[in-house]
């Protein structure tokens, strides 16, 4: 990031003693650029907040990705350890619901749901096309 070297840029180019020194008023042709107040001034203060807000929001962005990236990470650990016993229980469930009508009509919305849920993977799966023979190798 170009932060560091425009941080001590806009260091040297901050007014002192409330004046502008020559060379800040060089580069008071960038004035119209800074999106500040005074177009005819290159407002480095203005500048310098931003700088410091950007680099603050970079920090907490940072953060932010890490600790995502954990919970990614804790979500797939999670899961794992409840798809085994999750998917027995669903099929226990359809054996229960095909030898049992009562049950068989309180389990109807979860086995609706997995059946649904199947038959949409199912659909998002293409055919893969044939895959051409290789001949076969020439002997040496």
């Amino acid at each position: 990031m170009l932060g560091p070297p425009l941080a001590k840029l806009f260091a040297l180019l901050r007014p002192k003693d409330g004046k502008d020194s020559p060379l800040a008023r060089s580069f008071h042709v960038l004035g119209d650029q800074d999106d500040g107040d005074d177009p005819e001034r290159f407002e480095v203060e203005l500048l310098e907040r931003r700088l410091k807000r950007a680099l603050a929001q970079q920090k907490v962005a940072d953060a932010l990705e890490d600790l995502a990236r954990h919970l990614d990470d804790d979500v797939l650990a999670t899961a794992e350890i409840v798809i085994g016993p999750g998917l027995a229980a669903l099929d226990l469930a359809r054996t229960i619901a095909r030898q049992n009508a009562t049950f068989r009509a309180i389990l109807a919305p979860v086995l609706d749901d997995f059946r649904a849920m199947t038959k949409q993977a199912r659909k998002g799966k293409k055919p893969e096309a044939p895959k051409p023979e290789q001949p076969a190798p020439e002997p040496i």
